[in-house]
């Protein structure tokens, strides 16, 4: 792999962007070729153009993962991606009570054990002694959290779409306990591309609503979801993970790409 990804270089040494996710579905990776758009997933699924030859790979199915005992399939509930989640972007949660785990999560305390459990004997967590525990191949986590989330924790957080005639709508700063994701976080994060479409995260979503007077709409270009994890009053953006998400199982092959550049900015060490 590392010969083939040598090649991917351009004339001046670069590389082009390369999208790499858990599982790329056969409609998506249709239209990253159409975009010329490199990808490769964990199934063998890719579209990588080397010079003028093109490998292209779509329609295996999602491989399963960690699912040796059936225990670590806690992570595929709603309760157990909030607390990996929250674990993820404030690692130092990890050796707190579980009640504070918990509270942050918005969960019950017998899922903070029953997830705990799960990612210690699926060797996620290193240490066992008091405040000395740490998560561990967090790249991993980060994956399974990303590839989940569309398919178990978002359909549970009270989506409404909307449409708005504000004209300065996506340059102006939300409420207080609400953020940015998807295309307009990357905006503000990177400066890639312009946003089409808005997602906000709310703790108070009429607030949100009332300000900019938005309408119901079920094809409106602005989502507005319940929050669940501890939005920040400065907070601007939604951390990198949610947003690399949101864009990540978009169909619009520019907020594939931008996904990328997310991850690669923000996620990858």
């Amino acid at each position: 792999m590392g010969v083939l990804l040598s090649r991917l270089k351009d004339s001046h040494g670069n590389y082009p962007p390369l999208l790499i996710i858990p599982h790329m579905p056969l409609k998506q990776a249709l239209q990253c070729k159409e975009a010329h758009l490199n990808f490769l997933d964990a199934a063998g699924n890719m579209f990588l153009r080397i010079g003028s030859s093109i490998l292209f790979v779509a329609g295996m199915p999602r491989p399963k993962i960690h699912e040796t005992d059936g225990s670590f399939k806690a992570l595929a509930t709603s309760a157990g991606m909030r607390i990996l989640f929250n674990l993820l972007i404030s690692p130092e949660l990890i050796n707190t009570p579980y009640r504070e785990i918990s509270l942050r999560a918005q969960v019950s305390l017998g899922s903070v054990s029953h997830t705990l459990e799960s990612l210690a004997s699926h060797k996620f967590i290193e240490g066992h002694e008091k405040n000395r525990r740490r998560l561990i191949q967090k790249t991993a986590l980060m994956d399974l959290w990303a590839s989940n989330y569309p398919l178990t924790l978002r359909r549970k957080l009270q989506a409404h779409r909307f449409s708005t005639t504000h004209s300065e709508f996506h340059a102006d700063n939300l409420p207080s306990g609400s953020c940015w994701s998807g295309e307009e976080a990357a905006y503000r994060m990177i400066h890639y591309m312009e946003p089409l479409t808005y997602t906000i995260y709310s703790k108070s979503p009429m607030d949100v609503i009332k300000k900019y007077r938005l309408r119901a709409d079920p094809q409106g270009s602005v989502e507005i979801l319940d929050s669940f994890w501890p939005l920040d009053s400065q907070q601007d953006c939604a951390p990198a993970l949610l947003v690399y998400a949101d864009l990540a199982a978009s169909p619009d092959p520019r907020c594939v790409e931008t996904a990328s550049l997310i991850r690669s900015r923000y996620l990858d060490s």
